[in-house]
């Protein structure tokens, strides 16, 4: 019976230390590609924080330029807010005077003064 229990314990321990070499191999393995890996991660997170700087640079850009258009087309609004307005206020002069048969010797209106623009932001002066 003696014999038994230490043939079993001579197996159980081969059997564990067979595993525990697999598991060595095995953490060797991981442990490589690891150092590959932040290697690489090393070597290229340089070029991705490059990368993100050109885009916020390119999106201060495209906004400023949105923010130029955005003004740009308000004002040209403006101008054919008050060119409509002119050739409202002239057909209704001509079409008086020619009903009236006055010749237009009326005077002609006021134009209405344009709304102030609201300009956004904290900066110094709206702009």
């Amino acid at each position: 019976m003696w014999l038994l229990f230490g043939v079993s314990a001579l197996i159980v321990a081969l059997a564990l230390g067979w595993l525990l070499l697999r598991l060595g191999r095995t953490l060797t393995t991981v442990e490589e590609l690891l150092e590959t890996t932040t290697e690489g991660l090393q070597e290229t997170l340089p070029e991705m924080r490059q990368t993100l700087g050109n885009v916020n640079e390119i999106a201060a850009g495209v906004n400023t330029g949105l923010g130029v258009a955005a003004r740009g087309a308000s004002r040209a609004g403006d101008g054919v807010r008050a060119g409509w307005y002119g050739v409202k206020v002239a057909g209704r002069s001509l079409w008086t005077s020619y009903m009236d048969g006055s010749g237009g010797t009326e005077t002609a209106q006021e134009a209405p003064r344009a709304r102030p623009v609201r300009r956004r932001g904290g900066a110094a002066g709206g702009q």
